[in-house]
């Protein structure tokens, strides 16, 4: 057995000398690449030109991070704060002491069921704590503990972990994998009246349709947020028209080379650079958004009012037209980007 421990020792000591080894290499070749380099190179190589427009995404991305993280605390403290009144409970949580709480939360991590009364899955499960967490640690109350490292609260943490062993063990978190759109669902999306450029919600549908296909837009605040001068047209040395986004977001868009630009198809009845110049002559000339509300009465040229299409619609849209168009399988947006590129324009050949 010390024979054993011995060689395991030298084997440590060795992965250790050679990981001080090769982090000695990286920055000796650092080192080297900056000697050949001016200093006042070597700032312009390590700072990057940022516009106004790259840090007023970033901070609107952020912002739509906290909104994300505050709804999930709000939802976390709506399930402790209901608990509480479902076992006839009333406790002030601005002045429970911690021996309290910690009762409490052991309590409250071993019944926490959702709506179904079912077991949460161990992603929520996690998410409920941590929102939990944050309500305690930040204002308005400010109460200076943490509910998953602080001792007081080692029993009531015990249980959170069993549970989480209770939950594995029964299978319950299984992971929801979104499918790919099959070939006859997206010809048949493709040929139906939800895809009708000749009408204001048809036309609306297959724009938002071919973005999410070449473009790999994430999210529906980040559709939300195009606008009508999101994109750049132009031609390649074949004269093909062809358009990309003004600014590339490393957040919101793929950066897969076939998804960088949308090329038109002549001749093609599918064409996405036709649907989208349609589409764009449509809109109001002061438009806020590129995704607008259609109007109810055609009473001039312009399809569309000044209203955007919000969030949560634009979220949900690939399952009402999957609805509309009776597919084998409701999808969601984000089946979107499981599916081989190719296979989403499959379609535009029948």
């Amino acid at each position: 057995m010390e024979l054993t421990a011995n060689n395991m020792s030298a084997e440590q000591r060795a992965a250790h000398e050679n990981e001080f080894d090769i982090k000695e290499i990286i920055l000796k070749e650092e080192e080297e690449e900056d000697c050949d380099l001016k200093p006042l190179e070597i700032w312009k190589f390590r700072h990057a030109l940022v516009s106004d427009l790259d840090l007023d995404e970033l901070e609107d991305t952020r912002s739509e991070i906290s909104q994300v993280t505050n709804r999930q605390t709000t939802w976390a403290v709506n399930c402790f704060t209901g608990w509480l009144e479902s076992q006839g409970l009333q406790v002030d949580l601005r002045t429970v002491d911690r021996p309290e709480l910690n009762g409490l939360l052991r309590r409250f991590y071993g019944s926490v069921r959702n709506s179904k009364g079912e077991l949460y899955g161990i992603a929520s499960y996690i998410a409920l704590r941590a929102g939990l967490n944050r309500y305690f640690k930040e204002p308005p109350l400010g109460r200076p503990m943490c509910l998953m490292r602080d001792a007081e609260f080692s029993s009531a943490n015990k249980v959170f972990l069993g549970v989480l062993r209770r939950i594995r063990r029964s299978g319950a978190d299984v992971t929801t994998h979104y499918p790919p759109l099959s070939p006859d669902d997206v010809c048949i999306l493709r040929h139906s009246h939800v895809m009708d450029t000749g009408t204001p919600m048809g036309l609306l549908n297959k724009v938002w349709f071919d973005v999410q296909v070449h473009f790999g837009r994430r999210g529906k605040q980040a559709n939300r947020n195009l606008k009508k001068d999101s994109f750049i047209f132009g031609k390649d040395e074949r004269g093909r028209r062809y358009c990309t986004f003004c600014t590339f977001e490393d957040d919101t868009i793929f950066n897969y080379k076939d998804r960088s630009a949308m090329f038109e198809k002549p001749g093609s009845k599918f064409c996405p650079i036709v649907s989208l110049s349609k589409y764009l002559s449509m809109l109001p000339p002061n438009a806020t958004a590129l995704y607008l509300q259609p109007k109810k009465q055609l009473t001039d040229e312009r399809w569309y009012t000044h209203h955007p299409l919000g969030a949560n619609y634009l979220g949900s849209m690939l399952s009402r037209m999957c609805k509309e168009a009776k597919t084998s399988v409701i999808y969601t947006n984000h089946c979107i980007r499981n599916t081989p590129f190719h296979q989403l324009c499959d379609a535009e050949q029948v």
